[in-house]
């Protein structure tokens, strides 16, 4: 069970690097290029931000779960 999250945690960790990097790439693209986007490319790059925000909540919320699991 300790082994099965250990490997779960270490899964974790990547995918939170993954949206991580991508949430900075979407911020960065949208600070660089804001005054050139049309409407519907912003409201494209927001409710990325608001999908990429929530996957952060997942995976901290996944996080805390099996670190839980781990102390038990």
């Amino acid at each position: 069970m300790k082994e099965e999250a250990k490997e779960i945690l270490g899964l974790l960790k990547n995918a939170f690097n993954i949206v991580a990097t991508a949430f900075m790439a979407l911020v960065a693209y949208l600070f660089v290029n804001f005054e050139s986007l049309s409407k519907v490319k912003l409201i494209i790059a927001y409710i990325g931000i608001i999908f990429l925000t929530l996957c952060f909540v997942f995976i901290l919320l996944s996080f805390a779960k099996y670190l839980k699991r781990l102390r038990e």
